[in-house]
């Protein structure tokens, strides 16, 4: 319906408020968002509906698979690894209205990097329950990057091979920070 930019010191964005049709009003900071001169769309995605959605790698994996970010088959530790693209359950995640990634095979649980007292070294991303991690957030940059909220570290991976971890990578560092398509279901 609308979409209103608040303006900072040198004209550069701060927040949006998006005024969907529907009546809800949504407001994003803009801080950690990287401003380009040419110009590139940046994703709105509004986060007062659910819609259910998969999250595939824009490059291919090894042997040239489509990879997607999911969970096991039995939540094993809650980790989070790379499958095989399709519409399984597995597969799927919404954003809630805090900014959470949220499973939707476990929809109590949103995806954190897990703790470490190793810095710069990548985090493993795990499933906790949402209710004990509100200030957890996650946000798409404009190339598709999924970046952690407060932070210039991204969600990536060592290699594009299936089972592996994903994890939250420095943007500066030898590990692969991947660029995700959103996929409706």
């Amino acid at each position: 319906d609308r979409i209103i930019f608040g303006l900072g010191t040198h004209l550069t964005p701060v927040r949006v408020i998006v005024k969907w049709p529907s009546g809800y009003n949504q407001r994003l900071n803009l801080d950690h968002w990287r401003f380009t001169p040419k110009l590139e769309p940046i994703d709105i995605i509004d986060r007062g509906d659910k819609q259910i959605f998969t999250l595939k790698s824009k490059s291919p994996g090894v042997n040239s698979d489509e990879v997607c970010i999911g969970v096991g088959e039995k939540m094993q530790w809650g980790d989070v690894i790379s499958h095989p693209c399709s519409a399984s359950i597995s597969n799927q995640w919404f954003w809630d209205v805090n900014g959470r990634l949220v499973s939707n095979k476990y929809p109590s649980h949103c995806l954190r990097p897990s703790s470490t007292d190793e810095v710069g070294k990548p985090r493993p991303l795990r499933l906790y329950y949402c209710q004990n991690n509100n200030n957890v957030s996650w946000f798409f940059t404009s190339d598709g990057q999924i970046q952690y909220k407060g932070s210039k570290s991204a969600i990536g991976v060592e290699t594009l091979a299936f089972g592996e971890k994903i994890q939250l990578v420095s943007m500066e560092s030898q590990f692969q920070v991947v660029n995700w398509i959103r996929e409706s279901v």
